[in-house]
């Protein structure tokens, strides 16, 4: 891969916050990474697919082994799959790709920054580059579960309704407010593996306390207050909804979460440009 010749060494001194015009220099930052952010995106989903023998499948298994496991566990009476709007083998799929799509926005930012050490140790070039790839990568991804997720629709019968197209925008909620995390935790993603093994933990956890799998949760339980605390919920519900024609049962609340995310990724996306700098004069020393 060719580097431009107008990236320079980056040195320590070197810092994104000494910009007079941060959101300014943000937006020109992130138009001038797209052609980089471009060329990683395909280097590496091309290696990810051509090295494997199963190739594009692996987009496809996980969240089919996901929904086949919660499928026999209700078949063992282990999981309680009666009650759902949906056939719960659809139910569950729909909700285990949306889970997948919001986990692995959280996952990239700090799986591009650990990824990029050596280019970002002794290149200085548009920080949004790394980000922007991996959210390619999602995209790309989610663009093929979605199609698996139409194909087990019409298997049971279920016409997807014009709604499905509405459901982007809960679906890029989702991202924005997933790389939003992710671009916080990066930079101390970069020096601490901690981050990224405490990561693994925490969404594991928050798998459980999100509807994924359920549709509701048992009254004055704690895990009904966790899905009323919990910001993913109503965009995952929402999201569910229009892709199946579900009736609208969240849209207030999944209003709410937009609200919030806008602000949020702002937040995040300039905390990661100022303590990415830092992060790399450590990575430096």
């Amino acid at each position: 891969m060719e580097l431009n010749a107008e990236w320079t060494i980056h040195s320590p001194n070197s810092s994104v916050t000494r910009a007079p015009n941060l959101l300014g220099r943000m937006v020109r930052d992130f138009l001038d990474a797209r052609d980089l952010a471009w060329r990683l995106f395909v280097r590496d989903v091309s290696a990810r697919y051509r090295q494997s023998l199963l190739g594009y499948l692996w987009a496809f298994l996980p969240p089919v082994v996901l929904t086949l496991s919660f499928v026999l566990a209700g078949q063992a009476s282990i999981l309680n799959t009666a009650g759902t709007s949906l056939p719960f083998a659809a139910f569950a799929l729909i909700g285990t790709v949306l889970w997948q799509t919001f986990s692995e926005s959280i996952n990239g930012p700090v799986q591009a920054v650990t990824q990029s050490k050596p280019l970002l140790a002794r290149i200085r070039f548009p920080y949004e580059a790394i980000v922007l790839a991996k959210v390619g990568e999602l995209l790309f991804s989610l663009t093929i579960r979605l199609t698996l997720v139409c194909g087990v629709l019409l298997w049971f019968g279920i016409v997807p309704p014009w709604t499905a197209f509405a459901a982007v925008l809960p679906i890029a909620v989702l991202i924005l407010f997933g790389t939003a995390i992710g671009m916080m935790l990066a930079p101390l993603g970069g020096l601490y593996d901690d981050i990224a093994w405490t990561l693994t933990l925490a969404l594991s956890l928050w798998f459980f306390l999100t509807p994924v799998v359920y549709e509701q949760p048992a009254a004055g339980s704690i895990i009904e207050t966790a899905n009323l605390l919990n910001p993913v919920a109503p965009l995952l519900q929402t999201a569910r909804q229009l892709l199946s024609g579900g009736e609208l049962t969240h849209l207030i609340d999944a209003g709410i979460v937009t609200l919030i995310t806008l602000p949020l990724f702002v937040a995040g996306w300039i905390f990661f440009r100022s303590s990415l700098a830092f992060a790399i004069e450590r990575i430096n020393a």
